[in-house]
């Protein structure tokens, strides 16, 4: 079972409460469930993104995208791409030893 949460899960950027609250249940439910269902051989297991280049983000009033992008350790948006193959290893044979937790996918907007 994979399910998206959010780098807000993790870090709080201000405005964001609702969401936020929102992504952490996602987190908590991802361990609860890990725990619940393990037993059947069922993994449960999410994937976070940071700032992706949609075209939400270009279109958004709210955020200027060179601005936000200086605060990203890697110094750019991430790519839908980097989603997907960050979720499909998640759900592959390759990850056969991972529930119970989500995956980073954030440019490093985490770690400082």
């Amino acid at each position: 079972i994979l399910s998206t949460a959010s780098v807000q899960s993790l870090v709080g950027i201000a405005g964001y409460a609702a969401y936020q609250a929102a992504k952490g249940g996602v987190m908590a439910f991802t361990r609860a469930l890990a725990l619940e269902v393990v037993g059947d051989n069922i993994r449960v297991v999410a994937v976070l993104p940071g700032a992706i280049d949609t075209p939400a983000v270009r279109i958004s009033q709210d955020i200027d995208v060179s601005q936000f992008e200086a605060t990203i350790p890697m110094k750019r948006l991430g790519r839908p791409e980097e989603i997907a193959n960050a979720a499909l290893f998640l759900v592959s044979d390759e990850a056969s030893y991972i529930t119970g937790t989500g995956l980073l996918v954030d440019g490093g907007y985490a770690v400082p």
